[in-house]
């Protein structure tokens, strides 16, 4: 959607307990957190993907932690 309207905003949503692609985001590099336990266990990555990360700094404006 934003290569056809970059004046749209994408905003990604994470868990607070891993917020490991806001923390990349904000870091501007790719970095692993510490373990945590989370209600389900697809949400617990340590570390944002490779392939990922840069799409997501290309694309996301925001990324929020609920």
């Amino acid at each position: 959607m934003k290569e056809t309207n970059p004046k749209i905003q994408v905003i990604g949503v994470q868990s607070s307990k891993l917020a490991s692609m806001k923390a990349a985001i904000e870091k501007n590099e790719l970095i692993t957190l510490p373990a945590n336990k989370t209600i389900a266990d697809g949400i617990a990555v340590r570390c944002a993907g490779t392939l990922t990360f840069p799409l997501v700094r290309k694309y996301v404006d925001d990324i929020v932690t609920v």
